[in-house]
């Protein structure tokens, strides 16, 4: 079995820490390199207004946002509405294609396509010390939503979910993410 620890309900918001999402940073009509893609990303601007703070991934709900979703001014906050669409752009940023004009998606994660449909992995290539802390931080933050029960919209293969959450993996499941083709040629041998 396994146990999952407790996360503490903030009914005040006011004790929570303000962290601020510029959703209009994941634009630009200029080519951006992956690190500065990454910097600008919805899970770099919270990985530097987090970090390591443990007892935020304690609470629920973890901040009070101020969340710009365009560099006009206006700016929502509370940890309800805005809270949530927080987690709603850190999906889309991740999950949205390259078909996007202007868009600069998370360069962490790859799209992979085949019979089984679309699906998003890590890319094996980010393997620097701040991506690998990148990496920590998403994991963590996928940790939290599980226990609050608030799952983040990823289309990620199953085999990583299981993975995560320690459930026996199986041959098949990874077999899910590969082409028929190839999982007939391992199946033969």
């Amino acid at each position: 079995l396994i146990v999952i620890p407790t996360v503490e309900k903030k009914d005040n918001p006011r004790t929570l820490s303000q962290v601020t999402v510029r959703w209009y940073n994941l634009f630009s009509r200029q080519e951006r390199t992956p690190e500065l893609a990454l910097h600008h990303s919805v899970l770099g601007q919270l990985y530097r207004q987090i970090g390591n703070d443990n007892k935020m991934f304690e609470q629920t709900p973890m901040f009070m946002t101020a969340l710009m979703m365009t560099d006009a001014g206006h700016i929502p906050i509370d940890a309800g509405g805005p809270y949530n669409q927080v987690w709603s752009l850190l999906s889309e940023e991740m999950m949205t294609g390259n078909d996007r004009p202007n868009f600069h998606r998370n360069p962490l994660f790859k799209y992979v396509e085949n019979a089984n449909g679309k699906r998003v992995i890590p890319d094996a290539k980010r393997n620097s010390v701040v991506d690998l802390a990148l990496f920590r931080f998403m994991g963590k933050v996928m940790g939290h939503m599980v226990r609050v029960k608030n799952p983040l919209a990823f289309e990620i293969a199953p085999f990583v979910w299981k993975f995560l959450v320690e459930d026996p993996l199986t041959v098949e499941d990874l077999y899910d993410g590969l082409e028929s083709y190839w999982r007939d040629s391992v199946v033969e041998n």
